[in-house]
C-alpha cells in the first residue's frame, strides 16, 4: 500500500509508540537482511539494479522447487517490480558475450523441445554457488 505524504505523517504521529516497537522486535530480521544485502553487493557488479536481483532470486526459487520457469514467468510473479526493461537487463546474469563482456554467467536458457520459442531460465554452477551463499546467510 503506497501513501500519500500527508498519509504518511498523519499515521507516523498516530502510531509512533507502534511503530517504534515493530522496529526493535525486527532488528533480527534487519540483521538477517543486511547479511544478504552484503553477499549480493560482493557478487554482483555495481551497475546491477535490485529489480535485476529480484528476478534473479523468483529464478532461485523456482530452480530449487524443480519447476521450470520463463523470462515472462518471472516477469508475472514480480507484477510491477520488474519494470519493462528486465529482458535486456537479465542479460548480465548469462554467459559474458560481445555485449555483455562482464555478464556473470549464473544463468543459461533451456529452449524447450515441444516449444522452441519457449526459453527456460536455468541456473549454472555459479548461479548455484551464489544462490547457496545467499541460503546460508539466510539460515544463520
Amino acid at each position: 500500500m503506497v501513501l500519500t505524504k500527508g498519509q504518511a505523517e498523519a499515521q507516523a504521529s498516530t502510531d509512533q509508540g507502534g511503530s517504534d516497537k515493530l522496529l526493535s522486535t525486527s532488528a533480527d530480521a534487519f540483521e538477517h537482511l543486511a547479511a544478504v544485502m552484503q553477499i549480493i553487493a560482493e557478487a554482483v557488479p555495481a551497475r546491477c539494479s535490485t529489480r535485476q536481483v529480484l528476478a534473479f532470486c523468483i529464478i532461485v526459487y523456482a530452480n530449487a522447487k524443480g519447476q521450470s520457469v520463463t523470462l515472462s514467468q518471472v516477469r508475472e510473479t514480480a507484477g510491477e517490480g520488474l519494470g519493462q526493461s528486465i529482458e535486456k537487463t537479465i542479460q548480465m546474469f548469462f554467459a559474458p558475450s560481445k555485449q555483455q563482456p562482464d555478464a556473470l554467467g549464473w544463468l543459461e536458457q533451456e529452449v524447450d523441445e515441444d516449444d522452441r520459442r519457449k526459453k527456460y531460465l536455468k541456473l549454472t554452477a555459479r548461479g548455484r554457488h551464489v544462490a547457496n551463499e545467499i541460503t546460508r546467510a539466510l539460515a544463520d
